[in-house]
């Protein structure tokens, strides 16, 4: 695996407690599709299986990541190779379609993919005042977790998405790590012994960003003004959806430039997923 993550450093530039945790804890489980020339690892893709719900009904399907090829071997097809051939795989399977969050579309369009799902980003300046009890998820009883997980389930079936992660406690426990990986953790509100809301939050060089956020519309400006108090300070939050028509005066809001879903579908007959929910980072 040496060379796989020397390119994955080259290409990303993670840090190596990142890298550790993603080979320790994500490639045993995906399929590795790579390229090579001689003993040289020229191109390589990661079909990561998750469990999802495809117009509500329970699927495995494969995020394609960590594709990458090495600087003195691009533009020779490699890339385009290596996806092809996983993407047969994936068609050889029977899955219905494989997705990825692309740093450029241009560079997937020709390969089939297709754009169908933008996000709009918020950020929260200032220190905040903690409304809410925060509890990280490392100190949730086993209880908690799984009303984390049945609540979050909850309000994502009644959005009836066309594509979604499945939110169990599996899921999360590895969602954690992963922010662990990137100086943060999954954080969840309560008040009362209620909750309210799940926000996955990472903090590199300084800066606090929440890759999710799921939660009620009650309460949302005070659950965001303590998110701002327990990372001390401001935060982006990069996906939005559940925390629209916000009433502060302490936010900007952003509009991503390139969508951050895209998805092939390798099945005919099966229509495009339109309204999705994806905001796993790797």
């Amino acid at each position: 695996m040496t060379q796989f993550r020397e390119l994955w450093k080259r290409a990303f530039g993670d840090t190596k407690q990142y890298i550790e945790y993603y080979f320790s804890e994500k490639v045993p489980y995906s399929q590795i599709v790579e390229n090579w020339e001689g003993k040289k690892l020229c191109s390589m893709a990661f079909f990561t299986p998750y469990e999802a719900y495809l117009y509500g009904k329970a699927i495995t399907l494969s995020y394609i990541v960590g594709v990458a090829t090495d600087r003195d071997f691009r533009h020779q097809g490699r890339m385009t190779k290596v996806l092809e051939e996983g993407i047969s795989r994936e068609k050889e399977k029977g899955s219905p379609l494989v997705f990825l969050s692309p740093a450029d579309p241009v560079i997937y369009e020709p390969l089939g993919f297709q754009s169908v799902y933008w996000r709009e980003t918020l950020l929260l300046k200032g220190e905040g005042t903690a409304y809410f009890e925060v509890i990280p998820w490392n100190e949730l009883t086993q209880g908690q977790k799984e009303n984390v997980s049945f609540v979050v389930e909850d309000i994502l079936q009644r959005q009836q998405f066309d594509l979604r992660l499945k939110h169990s406690v599996p899921y999360y426990e590895k969602v954690n790590k992963e922010m662990q990986a990137l100086g943060g953790e999954v954080l969840t509100f309560w008040c009362k012994g209620r909750l309210f809301a799940v926000a996955n939050w990472i903090c590199e060089e300084e800066k606090n960003e929440v890759t999710e956020w799921i939660g009620v519309p009650e309460g949302r400006e005070e659950l965001l003004q303590t998110l701002q108090w327990y990372v001390d300070g401001d935060v982006w939050i990069e996906d939005t959806y559940f925390l629209r028509e916000i009433q502060l005066t302490n936010i900007e809001w952003f509009k991503q430039k390139h969508p951050y879903l895209m998805v092939r579908m390798l099945e005919n007959s099966m229509s495009l997923p339109k309204h999705c929910y994806v905001n796993d980072i790797t």
